[in-house]
Order: structure tokens, then sequence, then C-alpha cells
């Protein structure tokens, strides 16, 4: 399925300016796998051009139905396969399921409770091929094989030299690629031995070489760290604990280790699929990894139940990951494509319908997606489009018809067998009759597709908070623009209290988790992420009263979803009433990878106090009650309405 932030288009480019504001640019979010398409046999291509059957007239013709091309107006032979939809996928080739060798990382600088916490969480697949790759404390790293081990030190003159030029042949030819089984791999895995670093003292992490050589022995990477890289390339903390890891404002100056390692990471990115999961109270160095990430989360320990249960849904789900994700959009000739604003590698365009003003990842109609996908139910494309119109209204009545199309064509593989997910979407334009442009916004979508747009700027490299000041400028000229919308407002409001528009309160990983998390939620997960979602129970009917002040004081049993976190308030904990809550909780819980943190608390008790940040001061007194130094809600609208006016 697809959204669009008008769902009427501006047919003129006045009428653009005017209305839509991005200096005329449509945002749209393809969400593909939302709901369930219809299977389908054959791939119903148009004859002529790239487009497929999708929302396509059938007519009789002297040798039988045909259907019209919507793009091309091209007359093609109708079959009775043919679908009655917008969306459907089909077939086109496979069916056997691919091994995919997974090479796990562990960090063995960690207590003994922690390691042994993590070998027995690993409930690996039997039908899967591993690797085994370990750190140590005296900075080697080890490839483990079925037949022996093979230590390399990152400080060695060689092997910094090749790990600076990324050469995996020098470091192929040192290593035995034989492959365990899931039984000889946790016999290994269970053998190791933990040794935490020395008192007063980071231990010699070698991350940097640990995760390039996991990627020499395959695709997909999964990685357990219990701390920083201290040693060699990628190295982001010193080992002395005394000198603490970067924090906001050391990002604004040279900071040390910073600019080296995330070089060294960005170079890594397409060498492998790289999920890494963390237990420590301390940063990792997710920022300077942000560009290689691919599933992403920190725990306090790997003794977390959240921990065991995020491991299980990561191992279960990747038995079911989409691969070799390409995306093509199609479109009609007056709809042009500027770009995709995610993780994608931008392809050899099929078509010459993108616009020579690129937004994201431009300049083409196709890409090629993350691969493997673990969760495609939440995958979301931000792409941004224009249209080609005449400046005025009389001019576009002769060449911007009443309708335009555009057709989302997603391939990818699973379980061995290739799909293509065709999506055709309608949009009226101006020129439809009782189509107006102002009339059709629709500010979720435009607020998600902000979020999911700016954080993938942001992760590419834009963290000084001369680029935070830019972000929060642009995000408030949206704001202005979008003044009579007290919705858009309210989910404004909300997304400047979180580490996208701010860095109070966080540290640098933990905002880097928080944008990393908006990239790759679906669009109802993502709005909780600005504006936490309230649900009561009472008496066994529910309500969805605002995040507020008026909260505080109210009893009743309270489900708050804020999307990284679940939580239920209440007074009591023996009643119905909570018992429906929790229950809700866990069923949302349960239904998200990585598992988000889930939260329980009695009214006034320490938890609270996390309850008690997340309620919106209304006005003064609120703001007073609450004991926040955020602008009251009224006084934010007062202001926005302010500077609409230009005053």
């Amino acid at each position: 399925m697809s959204w669009f932030n008008y769902s009427v288009l501006p047919a003129s480019r006045n009428e653009a300016l005017e209305h839509v504001g991005d200096e005329g640019h449509i945002h749209c979010l393809y969400e593909p796998f939302k709901t369930q398409a219809d299977q389908l046999e054959g791939q119903f291509r148009c004859g002529k051009c790239k487009g497929f059957y999708g929302s396509s007239n059938v007519v009789d013709s002297g040798g039988g139905k045909m259907w019209i091309c919507v793009f091309c107006n091209t007359y093609n032979p109708w079959n009775p396969d043919m679908p009655d939809c917008e969306t459907y996928v089909s077939q086109t080739g496979g069916g056997k399921s691919q091994d995919r060798v997974l090479t796990i990382v562990i960090d063995t600088i960690c207590t003994k409770e922690e390691l042994g916490a993590l070998q027995n969480a690993l409930k690996l697949k039997p039908n899967t091929k591993y690797s085994l790759v370990t750190l140590h404390r005296n900075g080697d790293v080890a490839v483990h094989s079925p037949e022996n081990k093979r230590s390399f030190s990152a400080k060695h003159h060689k092997v910094e030299h090749y790990l600076k030029r990324l050469n995996r042949d020098y470091f192929t030819k040192h290593l035995d690629h034989g492959l365990f089984d899931s039984v000889s791999v946790m016999g290994a895995i269970n053998r190791l031995e933990a040794k935490d670093s020395h008192s007063g003292k980071r231990g010699k992490r070698s991350t940097g070489l640990a995760l390039f050589l996991a990627s020499i022995l395959g695709d997909e990477v999964v990685c357990f760290l219990a701390g920083p890289c201290t040693e060699g390339l990628g190295k982001v903390a010193s080992k002395e604990k005394k000198n603490t890891m970067r924090q906001q404002h050391d990002l604004d100056k040279s900071t040390k280790y910073f600019k080296d390692a995330r070089e060294f990471y960005s170079k890594m990115k397409s060498a492998a699929s790289f999920n890494i999961f963390a237990s420590s109270l301390d940063q990792i160095g997710f920022m300077e990894m942000s560009d290689l990430l691919n599933v992403v989360a920190q725990f306090d320990s790997f003794r977390d139940d959240r921990f065991v249960h995020t491991l299980e849904k990561f191992l279960k789900k990747r038995s079911n990951a989409m691969t070799d994700l390409s995306l093509a959009v199609v479109s009609s000739g007056r709809l042009l494509v500027d770009g995709v604003l995610t993780k994608v590698c931008p392809m050899k365009s099929t078509l010459n319908n993108y616009s020579d003003t690129p937004r994201g990842e431009g300049s083409t109609n196709t890409w090629m997606l993350e691969s493997p996908y673990l969760d495609p139910e939440n995958l979301v494309v931000p792409l941004s489009l224009s249209i080609v119109s005449g400046s005025t209204i009389r001019d576009s009545n002769e060449n911007v018809p009443e309708h335009l199309y555009v057709q989302f064509q997603l391939n990818y593989t699973q379980n061995g067998a290739s799909f293509t997910h065709v999506h055709t979407k309608i949009i009226p334009t101006s020129n439809s009759p009782d189509c107006l442009v102002v009339n059709s916004f629709n500010p979720n979508i435009e607020l998600v597709y902000l979020m999911k747009s700016i954080s993938y700027q942001i992760l590419k490299g834009k963290f000084t908070t001369d680029q935070l000041q830019r972000t929060r400028y642009q995000l408030d000229t949206v704001a202005i623009a979008k003044h009579e919308s007290q919705e858009f407002l309210m989910y404004y409001y909300g997304l400047r209290r979180t580490p996208l528009f701010t860095t109070r309160n966080v540290s640098p990983d933990q905002r880097i988790l928080f944008l990393h998390h908006i990239v790759r939620s679906n669009i109802e997960t993502s709005l909780c992420y600005s504006l936490p979602t309230t649900v009561q129970f009472h008496s066994g009917s529910r309500s969805t009263p605002l995040l507020s002040q008026d909260l505080l004081s109210d009893t009743t049993a309270t489900l708050v979803d804020g999307g990284y976190f679940v939580g239920v308030r209440y007074a009591q904990k023996n009643l119905e009433d909570f018992k429906a809550a929790k229950e809700a909780a866990e069923s949302t819980v349960n239904s998200r990878f990585p598992e988000p943190i889930y939260i329980e608390t009695a009214i006034g008790e320490s938890q609270d106090r996390f309850f008690k940040s997340k309620l919106i001061p209304i006005d003064d007194q609120g703001a007073k009650i609450l004991g926040t130094q955020d602008i009251p809600f009224e006084k934010f609208l007062e202001l926005v309405e302010k500077r609409s006016r230009g005053d």
C-alpha cells in the first residue's frame, strides 16, 4: 500500500508552492506488506512499457478482451487470471530454500554470568551453517573452525596494514573456511570462557577487526558486544575508564577517535548484513557504526528477558527473511520520482521518469533495498515525487490529466523462491471535479515521512549541534506551513521532545538507537515515537485520552505505547482493569522486533517518574505540576500561529 501527504495532487506549479510546501515536492510512504496481497499467477507486464497490469481498464476488442496500460495506453491481451485489485504478488521463479551462512561474533570480555546467559539464550536453528569469531581480553580476535582456531592481533603491523585497506585476500588465505553445524558451533560456544577487563580499565576490544573478519566468513553477521572498541581500527574509546565516551558537545570539536572510526565502519557497510546486540550500561559506539547497522538493540544485561525474546525473534525471522529486494517505480508522464530517503543502493534506471531535483538517493527509478530484511511487515520506503506542470492553472488544464498513476514493483526472494509485488496507485489531481489540494492533507503521513527522511539524513553523519539546529529549523518551517492542522501540530509538538529534535538527557548512542528504530518501524509505530498513545481500561471499556497533565492524578489503569517502550500504570494490581491493560501491553510488546522496553509501575513509585516525563503540559499550570521546562502546548500553538502571520 502507499500513502501521500496530499491525496489530491496539485495540477500547477503555483498551486504546489502555495498549498504543498517543500518547494512543491510530494511526499509518499510505500508500505508493501501492510496487508496481505492477492497471490496470482503471471506478471501481466505491458508489451510496450515497463508497467504491469494494475487499475487498468478492460475493454472488448475485435480479437477479444484487452487491458489498457495506464502509463502508455497500449492495448494488451487480457486473460481470466488477471487481478481485479490494486495490489497483488506473483511468483516468478525458484522454490528451493537457500542455505545462508550466519557468522556469530561473541565478546568474551565480560563477566561469567553474562557469557553464561548468552550461551543459554542461543537456540540455533539446525538447518543453518555457522562461523564463529570471538574477541578476547588481550586484544586478539579468534576465528574458529571445526578443526582449529586462528588468532589475529589488531596491533600486528601486517594485520593493521591490510585491515586499513579492507583487503579481504590477505585474511582469506589465513582462514580455514570450514563451517559449523548448529550442534558443533554450540559446543564451541559453550567452551568459551569469560575474562573481564582489569579493574579501572576497559578491555582491549578489537571490534573493527572482528566485524571485518566476520564479513569474510559470511554475508550475515550477528555480534554480541559487552563494551566499546578500544583497540585497533574502529576504536571509539580509551582503555582508561576515567576517559569517558564522547558526548554531544564533543561532536562539535575534533573528537578523538570519532572521525577515523566512523570512516572505517562506513567503508564496511556493504561487506555484510551486520546485526548487533549489546549488553552494556555504557555507550558502545553505535554512532560511529550507524552506517553499517541492520538490526541493533542494547540491553542492560543478556540476562534480561527482553534480550532472550529479541534473540529468539531474530533467529526465527532469519528463516523467513526476504533477500535480493529491489524496487522500481513506474509513473505517469507528468509524475517524476525525486528519490528514496532510506538505506538503499541506487541501480541503473529502467525509465527516464526521475526528476532533475534529486532527494535522498535520486537520479534513478530503481533501487536495491537493504538485504536480508528480517521484518518485512514493518518495511516502509519514504519517497519524494514532483509534478511536471504549467506555472498557472490555465497551463495545467491543458497539460495535467484528472488522474495520475504510480506503480511500485518490488522484487524479492523468500525461502528460495522469487516474487514480484505490484501495487498501483491512482491519484486524482486538482483538475478532477470537486478535488481540492488544500482539503486533502494527511498529517500522519506528512509527519512520519519527515521523521523517517530526517532520521535517515542524520544517520548518514549529520550529528553536530549546527546540523541539529538546521533540522529544527527545517521542521519548524513545516509546522508553520501546516499551522491550520491541529492534529499535525499535536504530533509535531510531541516530536520536539524526542531525541530526533533534542539531545537533552540522551547519549549519542541512545539517540542513534532512537533514530534507527524510527527508520525500521511501520507507520503506526512511528507515530507512537512522536506522541505515545494511551489506552485506559475501566470496567470492561476502553478510552484513548491525550497523554496530558490530566493523567497524572488519574488512577485508571493505563497503557502507554511509546514505540520503543510500552508501559502500564495502575493504582491497584489485583483489579481486572489492570489485568486487561497488562494483557494488551504484552500483546504489543510481543508483536515488535526488537522487543521494546516494558515498564510496569504503580502510581507514585520511582518508575512513575518516567511516565510523568512523557506527559504533555497543556498550559502554564500543567508545566508547573509536571516540573518541566518544555513550552506548554497552548503557548506553542500561539507561537506557531504568530510566526505563520510573519509577526
